[in-house]
């Protein structure tokens, strides 16, 4: 199984500004900065290959939008610009006509980008387990929790 997946240099400086967009720094790494493109790359390679093309679409649309509306790519944008057009694409209040409904890749950024944030560093995301120790949670390297447990 080909698990490559081919993002431009353009494709993955708007991914990385629009992960950060949803999950920005503060006290804690954005979700760049937490190796959520490690997570993206992997899910969009694998679990999600059938529909890469799709969101490889609304990536460069995301940066068309950021054209139309700014007169500059999404990763070159002010934070609080990706933010309000992360916001209207959410609505649905486009200035570029869209191929793909723009909320419908925005609520799937969003849940991708929580996964790769929030999920068990294995996944390739969540680095050094950040968002777990930001939570609270105690990290105990070595202990995994069997799946038998689980059931």
């Amino acid at each position: 199984m080909d698990n490559s997946l081919e993002l431009t240099e353009i494709d993955i400086g708007t991914l990385t500004a629009l992960m950060d967009a949803i999950i920005p720094a503060d006290y804690f790494p954005s979700a760049s900065g937490a190796g959520v493109l490690n997570y993206m790359q992997r899910i969009l390679a694998t679990d999600m290959k059938t529909s890469k093309d799709w969101y490889i679409t609304g990536l460069s649309l995301l940066n068309s939008e950021a054209q139309t509306r700014c007169n500059c790519s999404f990763a070159h944008l002010t934070c609080q610009q990706r933010c309000d057009v992360v916001a209207a694409l959410e609505k649905g209040i486009t200035e570029f006509e869209w191929s793909i409904s723009p909320a419908e890749f925005v609520r799937i950024s969003v849940n991708l980008v929580s996964e790769g944030y929030y999920a068990d560093p294995g996944n390739g995301g969540n680095t050094d387990a950040v968002s777990w120790k930001m939570i609270g949670f105690e990290v105990i390297e070595g202990i995994r929790l069997p799946v038998e447990s689980l059931q």
